[in-house]
């Protein structure tokens, strides 16, 4: 009686690993439904053509002035950081309202959305499950991806080599094919590089699945640039800034304060230019946001600005933003106003006091903002 060796062996095919699923999107629709941290009650519409519009406007005024609707939460409360020059938000339910209502700031340990927090959880579970997180999968992903660019690139390296020594006639390209016959190939390069198994945890580790999950600090806070901040403050009265030294600091003194500490080192006197980097910063982050667009820091793409329709969680930035000031006051045609600016020194603006009577609103009154759009030419999109 004959057998096959397939009977006598048989083989025990492995089931298909279950696909594993992703975490499901939050409804950023619903996180972010409103574009500014501030509590509105809109009036009904009015409309002198229709006299039943005017009842309605009238019966809800009445109704909140019987019953008011409830109290906005109460301020946020930032403290101002001379040293990193921003102020930062350390409440998490503050971090989350600036955060959700606006994108105002950014997670001191994260890029951008404060998640040092629930990353750091998902990194305790991973290590006491025995894997790995997805910024730890994506990590090794683009170390194996570096190492076959730089093993591929020394390969085509020695193939120009080894085809310039046959051009010289030092070897015979029977030879060259014979090597090429032994190159690691894509697939086999990309084995070769894998990344190392993460760490098991051991019996002596604090996470082991026996023991409790250990209660996590939450050391990240929410850091506001000086623009953010004073916006916050003044323009929405939606953030309370602490100042050492001074207790309640008043929209001219923030300003002040901001104004000397936009530059390194800090200006030591309490006047400053026209053209200072704070002001300029500011009436153009105040033009934007008033025109409902989401403006976030622009550093990492070498401009001032990034402008979003609605938010960076939404889609990508529609504009990049570049302040270039316009000299065009008369004062800076004046032989002072050129020594000024090309020296840069610190002194004041002659004509300053006729607005510091207006403090604040009259200062950034007298400033004007021009925009000007430069868009790439695409074929589909320009014909």
């Amino acid at each position: 009686m004959s057998t096959s060796n397939d009977q006598l062996n048989p083989t025990i095919e492995n089931p298909p690993r279950p696909k594993p699923t992703r975490p499901k999107r939050p409804n950023y629709n619903q996180v972010h439904s409103k574009p500014l941290p501030v509590e509105v009650f809109p009036l009904p519409d009015f409309y002198p053509s229709q006299p039943l519009s005017i009842l309605k406007l009238c019966y809800t005024w009445i109704s909140h002035f019987i019953s008011p609707p409830p109290q906005p939460p109460p301020h946020c409360i930032g403290y101002f950081s001379p040293e990193t020059r921003s102020v930062h938000v350390t409440e998490p339910n503050q971090v989350r309202k600036l955060w959700e209502m606006g994108f105002f700031g950014k997670g001191s340990l994260s890029r951008s959305e404060p998640s040092w927090l629930d990353r750091e959880k998902a990194r305790l579970k991973a290590q006491r499950d025995g894997t790995r997180t997805a910024e730890e999968v994506t990590e090794a992903r683009r170390q194996e991806r570096r190492k076959f660019k730089l093993e591929r690139a020394r390969l085509e390296r020695l193939k120009i080599e080894a085809q310039r020594a046959v051009e010289r006639g030092e070897k015979f390209e029977s030879d060259i094919l014979t090597k090429e016959g032994e190159e690691p190939t894509e697939s086999k390069s990309e084995q070769t590089v894998a990344a190392p198994a993460p760490e098991q945890p051991t019996n002596n580790s604090p996470n082991t699945p026996g023991s409790p999950d250990p209660e996590i600090v939450n050391h990240e806070h929410l850091t506001l640039t000086l623009e953010e901040a004073f916006f916050l403050s003044y323009a929405l009265g939606a953030l309370t800034i602490k100042v050492a030294n001074l207790a309640h600091p008043t929209p001219w003194d923030l300003l002040t304060i901001f104004t000397t500490n936009s530059t390194f080192p800090p200006s030591p006197s309490p006047t400053f230019q026209p053209d200072a980097p704070f002001l300029l910063n500011y009436v153009t982050y105040h033009h934007f946001r008033s025109l409902g667009w989401v403006v976030r820091p622009g550093v990492k793409f070498a401009v001032d600005y990034l402008l979003y329709n609605r938010g960076p969680v939404f889609s990508h930035a529609e504009f990049a933003c570049i302040i270039i000031p316009s000299y065009t006051h008369p004062y800076w045609k004046s032989e002072q106003g050129q020594k000024e600016r090309s020296v840069g020194k610190n002194k004041d603006w002659w004509w300053l006091h006729a607005v510091n009577r207006g403090r604040v609103g009259g200062l950034l009154r007298g400033y004007r903002v021009r925009e000007f759009v430069v868009r790439r030419w695409v074929l589909n999109r320009n014909r």
